[in-house]
């Protein structure tokens, strides 16, 4: 019972701004929809083809056709986003080249592909730092495997790659999980704000007095915030779904592991109002605990690939303890490379952990905020 009312509390508090209400819940649809309808219409993107095998020179039209088709055939592109330029000399390629600097470039093998296909290879030249033309160009690089041939070596960059299953996606597709990561970040904020707020406001000292456990109040005011973050992460869901994003019948799949993320946020905003006590303090340590988050979760920037060696044949991967990197490799898996949840296990067991993890810290050090110079509750 101390619980319910703890928490029919905390909301009344919270319904009494409802300004802070609206910046928690719509901030994250908000940026989703400013960003479709600034950038979620881009240029095409100009895609060449260099065929240095004249063998293939009467048939670039059938071939830019098939791959065409087989873009579309997956219902999720939009054939206005992308332009197919086919040429089979280098001045061509130097000409075309000149007029899209940022072309992504698909070279065929000089060798002749019907005289010795086990041999022959694919290039593919892109910008390395750009994921989404990275993406484009592994799945054209794949159909035109298909089409070609059956074994074929692929170069990229001069390293050999597996055939990625990514289809073809927008600017607007692409940043969808970042998105959605995102909206979980933000309920940090107002996660360690709210608690910081109950702190320094001296109703928490109320509470303890009247013998609140440090887990009911917890449970109480936490309880809230997470309910917060399941309904910013619906609401965000569901105005991309209106903007025409492609959830592929995954949309409850997408809402299990975004609500299992949020246990995270919700643990670490926790911890820092524990550990601040103060309104300013807390607003700075979860400002920046917020930015690091976004730089090193791959979220808006490439993530950083920072590996700590255990042995010569052992290296783990720093960054990958963060919980929203695991969030976002989990999604760009469903929504991106169109792969079974099944496959992110790994990442739903790690988001799990660092849920227990984080809350079991930010119980840790508010039970002992609470019995600092006291009793202990």
């Amino acid at each position: 019972m101390r619980i319910l009312s703890l928490f029919s509390r905390a909301l009344k508090q919270e319904l009494r701004d409802p300004f802070l209400v609206a910046l928690t819940l719509f901030t994250t649809p908000f940026f989703i929809f400013f960003y479709w309808l600034v950038l979620g219409h881009s240029n095409p993107k100009i895609i060449g083809i260099y065929f240095p095998d004249s063998q293939f020179k009467n048939t670039y039209p059938q071939i830019n056709q098939e791959i065409e088709s087989r873009l579309k055939q997956s219902g999720k592109e939009n054939p206005t986003s992308f332009q197919l330029i086919s040429f089979s000399t280098e001045e061509d390629f130097l000409i075309h080249q000149k007029k899209n600097p940022k072309m992504i470039l698909i070279t065929l093998s000089k060798n002749s592909f019907l005289e010795n296909p086990h041999n022959s290879s694919i290039e593919i030249q892109f910008d390395s730092s750009n994921e989404k033309d990275r993406l484009i160009a592994l799945r054209i690089k794949s159909i035109l495997s298909d089409i070609l041939l059956e074994p074929l070596q692929i170069i990229i960059e001069g390293k050999e790659e597996q055939a990625s299953k990514t289809i073809f996606i927008s600017d607007f597709d692409a940043f969808v999980p970042g998105f959605l990561v995102f909206s979980i970040i933000m309920i940090i904020f107002s996660t360690s704000m709210a608690f910081t707020s109950e702190i320094e406001s001296g109703v928490l000292m109320r509470y303890r007095l009247s013998n609140t456990s440090s887990i009911e109040y917890l449970l109480g005011l936490g309880s809230l915030q997470y309910v917060n973050s399941v309904f910013a992460i619906a609401i965000s869901i569901f105005v991309t779904y209106l903007l025409g994003f492609n959830f592929q019948g995954k949309i409850l799949e997408v809402f299990i592991l975004c609500s299992l993320g949020s246990l995270s946020a919700v643990g670490i905003g926790i911890l820092i109002a524990s550990l601040s006590n103060k309104m300013n303090l807390a607003f700075l340590t979860s400002s920046f605990v917020m930015f690091l988050l976004l730089l090193f979760s791959g979220i808006i920037f490439p993530k950083p690939e920072i590996f700590l060696k255990i042995n010569p044949s052992t290296s783990v991967e720093i960054l990958a303890i963060l919980p929203t990197a695991q969030l976002k490799e989990a999604l760009d898996h469903l929504l991106i490379q169109n792969r079974p949840l099944s496959k992110s296990l790994n990442n739903m067991s790690f988001l799990l952990v660092s849920s227990v993890l984080f809350l079991s810290l930010g119980a840790f050090f508010f039970r002992k905020l609470l019995i600092k110079g006291g009793k202990d509750l």
